[in-house]
């Protein structure tokens, strides 16, 4: 396609539902073009999205738990489109009763933390080439609960399960931060995001039906946000002219949140380091013998 024709070429994770789709329908209303990732198929997304604007986004298969699928998806990506303005992570599940990855990472490391990481160094080389890129990761404040990532235990196997999701999302602002330091002076801008207690199906992760619907029903008497509302943020960093040249920064959504201070272990550039050296590790090991070209620029910022 020819990229002149659309405002920005934009990726976005996990649309079949929540905030997810909703960013997907923000930013297609803002005339951006669309490229929608999804374990599965995303149905009502693109029957919404059709509606819209039916010439104004595409769809891909993938399964962000696996680093050989996300090396075929970063292929096809980079082949087809010679730059992407914006990359919203926004893929995850909360999982307290374990599962195991086909890579056999500990599942939500391996989607939340590794999928994150391992997508936006593959299409690293293509946000550079956009005038101005920007890598928008959807984190959370469950990242408090622990409060920091145990890199003896990866696979949360020594510490209880209940600590897996925050300590995923403590991951992905490891990596942000880290990312950001190595991208200063680039094109390329990234920060994480924390939407704020919303109602999505990701209650059903580790909630029974009824106790997750009753979740879902806060939102309509304000006690928690919507998708819609909780898309707002991420959203905002991706179009507003006014975080063109912010990076490292972690965000929150939920009016409350902005009581809560940043997470000073987050800060801790030594772990900052470590994270983004040990996903690096793991995606360039499974990168040797498939894929090693779309690594290249992310191994050439290293240092």
């Amino acid at each position: 396609m020819n990229n002149t024709t659309v405002n920005k070429i934009c990726v976005v994770t996990g649309t079949c539902s929540g905030i997810g789709q909703q960013i997907a329908y923000k930013l297609l209303r803002a005339g951006h073009y669309v490229i929608m990732i999804d374990k599965s198929h995303p149905n009502e997304t693109i029957s919404e999205m059709t509606r819209m604007k039916p010439k104004g986004f595409e769809f891909h298969l993938a399964d962000l738990s696996d680093q050989k699928s996300i090396q075929s998806l970063a292929v096809i990506l980079t082949e087809k489109h010679s730059s992407i303005d914006i990359l919203v992570n926004n893929a995850g599940r909360h999982i307290v009763k374990r599962e195991t990855s086909i890579d056999g990472f500990e599942m939500n490391f391996a989607l939340n933390c590794l999928g994150t990481a391992s997508l936006t160094l593959h299409l690293l080389d293509s946000l550079q080439r956009a005038p101005s890129g920007k890598i928008v990761n959807i984190a959370s404040e469950a990242h408090r609960f622990p409060g920091k990532f145990n890199f003896d235990d990866i696979n949360t196997e020594q510490e209880p399960m209940l600590y897996a999701y925050g300590k995923s999302k403590f991951g992905i602002i490891l990596f942000t931060k880290a990312l950001a330091k190595k991208l200063e002076g680039s094109s390329v801008t990234v920060n994480a995001v924390c939407p704020g207690l919303v109602s999505t199906n990701i209650f059903q992760n580790f909630l029974p039906r009824w106790l997750a619907s009753l979740f879902g029903s806060l939102s309509y008497i304000g006690l928690m946000s919507t998708a819609k509302d909780g898309a707002k943020m991420p959203v905002k960093l991706c179009c507003d002219p006014a975080y063109n040249t912010v990076s490292g920064n972690f965000y929150g959504s939920h009016a409350l949140l902005k009581y809560l201070s940043v997470n000073r272990k987050t800060n801790t550039v030594e772990d900052q380091k470590r994270f983004f050296n040990l996903c690096r590790s793991i995606i360039d090991q499974d990168s040797i013998d498939e894929q090693p070209a779309p690594l290249g620029v992310a191994r050439d910022i290293s240092s």
